[in-house]
């Protein structure tokens, strides 16, 4: 998408994005309506990109609401909620998570598994986890509000370094950082 022009993806239950397009009468979605977006190993990272998108009512699978495997696409400028799972899996990945607002999902904001993603400017509240890191060697964590989530802001689980936090709010979750 394009700050002019965002792109949506969600249930088509979801009336609050082009009306009631399956004549029912007005509905919402639920989480884990449908399974995710997922970006794979294939995909050209300099050519490949998310970005000024809406994903919600995602994550059926248990694998994300955005797949990101093996990918360093990057995602930016994004909201990401309402989903089953995590609002972003990304696993053994590079990608720049830049810029996004990911909420209400129930399990983590962001999970990275293996890989090493950059995460910066986004807005991550209401999930299980705001952050999950596991094995994994994160970039960075800048200037993000990580804020309402169930367990942790931030949640280290045989991570491989310490990556730098700087500029970060976190804040009224039950647990800051481990």
């Amino acid at each position: 998408g394009m700050i002019d022009a965002p792109i949506t993806f969600t249930a088509l239950t979801d009336d609050s994005v082009g009306g009631d397009t399956d004549n029912n009468g007005l509905t919402t979605g639920v989480p884990g309506y449908w399974d995710r977006i997922q970006i794979n190993s294939t995909a050209n990272n300099t050519k490949s990109r998310l970005s000024f998108i809406t994903v919600k009512y995602a994550g059926s699978s248990g694998n994300g609401s955005v797949y990101l495997t093996g990918s360093d696409v990057s995602v930016r400028n994004s909201l990401v909620q309402l989903g089953l799972s995590y609002g972003i899996y990304a696993y053994n990945s590079r990608s720049l998570l830049v810029g996004n607002t990911i909420e209400d999902h129930t399990l983590d904001g962001i999970y990275s598994y293996f890989g090493a993603p950059l995460i910066e400017g986004s807005t991550i509240r209401r999930n299980r986890h705001g952050l999950s890191i596991q094995s994994a060697d994160v970039i960075g964590i800048h200037d993000n509000t990580i804020i309402q989530n169930s367990s942790h802001g931030i949640y280290f689980y045989s991570a491989q370094t310490t990556p730098t936090l700087t500029g970060n709010t976190i804040t009224d979750n039950n647990v800051a950082l481990r």
